[in-house]
């Protein structure tokens, strides 16, 4: 089992940044296995069985019929472009001692955050079974990791929409895992910006002390344009027979009308985007985006 010293559970408490965490945990495998791609459902597993030994009323108020959710869960991944990796819904993993995997969890509430930090991770069992396969935890990252990170949705708020310094208008994106959302009945696997952003503003105001404006739906699907994308699309294995589509790849986002106050909004969005995914499945590896540059 991973401990933590009073020292760490202590810093994660008391440090400002603590609403927002993305977790990354390397992993390296016990034994030669080969594994499906899709790891999204089993980590997701991982992630509320961990939540629930803490907190079982906790663990309770996630498992509601709420759509939209206080945490994500990656899939697994070798440390290389995921876009690039296991491609196809009936796509294998083949895992070998002595390699490094890595797992990712994001949490989007003060509250959350601290039972993870403090009490399910120092819960960690020594051994990980996905689909079979037995993995070791190595190491458990709050920083210092390209994919890890803590902020606070004051932090997030303070950097755009309070900052003195002109907003950005263009906004570059990567999606790293299959992006997909649903609109209208239908499910649209190309990141359009009033879907990219709608969903981040979903996200953001459900969690948020601090609200933005339903407009700001509209200001990106009139006023914000695709200027150039390098995308592509990618299936994983769902439920049964279930295939799930998204984009992987990179894509970026230029303002039409550069209201400072509207491009503020977008780019606090947008930051945020590191630790709440975007579409649908982000709970099951699906939607894991980030803004690539400011």
């Amino acid at each position: 089992m991973l401990t933590l010293t009073a020292n760490d559970l202590d810093k994660q408490v008391t440090d400002d940044r603590a609403d927002l965490c993305a977790t990354v945990i390397a992993l390296t495998p016990c034994a030669p296995a080969t594994i499906v791609a899709n790891q999204g459902r089993a980590l997701h597993a991982l992630f509320l069985r961990l939540i629930a030994e803490a907190d079982p009323a906790l663990a309770a108020q996630l498992h509601d019929d709420s759509q939209v959710k206080p945490f994500t869960c990656s899939n697994l991944w070798r440390p290389r472009d995921r876009t690039q990796q296991a491609d196809g819904a009936d796509a294998l993993l083949h895992c070998t001692p002595g390699e490094t995997w890595y797992i990712r969890y994001t949490t989007l509430t003060a509250a959350l955050t601290a039972t993870w930090l403090t009490r399910a991770l120092a819960a960690l069992p020594a051994e990980v079974e996905l689909s079979g396969a037995t993995f070791r935890p190595l190491e458990v990252l709050h920083e210092g990791h390209p994919a890890a990170g803590r902020s606070s949705y004051a932090a997030l708020t303070a950097a755009f929409l309070v900052g003195t310094e002109p907003p950005p208008t263009r906004w570059q994106f990567a999606f790293l895992t299959p992006t997909s959302f649903r609109s209208g009945g239908m499910t649209v696997p190309f990141p359009l910006p009033e879907l990219l952003f709608g969903s981040l503003l979903d996200r953001w105001n459900a969690w948020s002390p601090v609200t933005l404006p339903p407009e700001t739906r509209r200001f990106a699907k009139e006023c914000i344009a695709v200027s150039r994308y390098r995308l592509r699309t990618k299936a994983l294995a769902g439920r049964g027979e279930r295939i799930h589509r998204g984009a992987v790849g990179r894509c970026t986002y230029a303002a039409l009308n550069r209201d400072r106050y509207w491009c503020s909004a977008i780019s606090t969005l947008s930051a945020f985007a590191f630790y709440s995914g975007a579409g649908y499945q982000t709970t099951q590896g699906m939607g894991v985006c980030k803004w690539l540059s400011r």
